[in-house]
């Protein structure tokens, strides 16, 4: 009872009713393989953001939880209500962001992964830096777990990780940048701006024009906030027209084949996708050692 929480000094202690209807967006991250976990997600209407340090293999079980437990209640699954977080370093220099990101011992991105590593071995929970989904006997090689979970080169090999990443996962709504500490400032901002100017907007190009409208989940009217997201998105057309709608990026569907461009500049088919978003996300494991820049 807010009669014994209230504090009129600090006016704290009360419930205010949330603007949104019937309330804020509830997500939760989601960490183990099969994870039961996701299936309570879609049947309570909570929508689940798949951790930055689960394997690729090992994704796409959310998301076959998720349309579970959306079936439990007689609803079906958006896949704009994914979110699908990731490591990744983008640099200018493809052997700068591999030194910043993975091979460099002073790299942020190596020091978060050996705390991380350490703390779920300790705690027996391991079994998501393997193959088999078993918690290992044997200590996984760091560079193994770098190897598998940081995404880190030019521009060009990043999109094309990300571009194979959801050709193996299928369609989600938003790719999540996860942000480790800032070792280098002027490395770290620059990756973020070329994620955004750079390779998203060229992963976006490759998975072609929006299908939204073809998804029968998003137009549901069982389902408010799925209509909401499509009325911003219209109303983000027409006010920028179709290079606003690509720089806003919200997760669609797509229509037709599109071509994308491997490393080697040859034409790559790309059959089916959805359009991302970006999302920037904080972790854990403070980092405070100088990087030097690699030449």
């Amino acid at each position: 009872s807010t009669k014994l929480t209230y504090d009129e000094v600090t006016n704290t202690g009360m419930m205010y009713k949330p603007y949104q209807n019937p309330r804020p967006e509830i997500v939760g991250t989601v960490v183990a393989p099969f994870s039961k976990g996701v299936i309570a997600m879609g049947e309570k209407d909570f929508h689940p953001l798949s951790a930055n340090f689960l394997y690729d293999k090992w994704i796409k079980s959310h998301w076959d939880n998720y349309v579970q437990g959306k079936t439990n209640v007689g609803q079906k699954a958006c896949p704009l209500d994914w979110r699908v977080a990731r490591t990744i370093m983008v640099a200018d220099d493809d052997k700068v962001a591999k030194d910043y990101g993975r091979n460099s011992e002073q790299s942020p991105y190596r020091f978060y992964y050996r705390n991380l590593y350490h703390k779920l071995r300790k705690g027996k929970r391991d079994a998501v830096f393997s193959m088999d989904g078993k918690t290992p006997e044997n200590p996984v090689p760091l560079d193994e777990i770098l190897d598998n979970l940081v995404i880190a080169g030019g521009v060009n090999e990043v999109v094309d990780r990300i571009l194979a990443l959801h050709e193996k996962v299928g369609d989600f709504g938003e790719l999540v940048y996860a942000g480790l500490d800032w070792a280098d400032p002027v490395l770290a901002r620059r990756s973020m701006v070329l994620m955004a100017e750079e390779v998203m907007p060229r992963v976006n190009k490759a998975l072609g024009h929006s299908r939204m409208d073809r998804c029968s989940a998003c137009q549901s009217n069982t389902q408010p906030r799925a209509r909401a997201r499509r009325h911003r998105l219209d109303a983000w057309r027409q006010r920028h027209g179709p290079s606003g709608d690509e720089a806003c990026g919200r997760a669609g569907h797509q229509q037709g084949s599109s071509e994308r461009h491997g490393l080697g500049g040859q034409p790559l088919q790309q059959p089916r996708g959805s359009r991302l978003a970006l999302r920037s996300h904080g972790v854990g494991a403070r980092h405070d050692r100088s990087v030097l820049r690699g030449g």
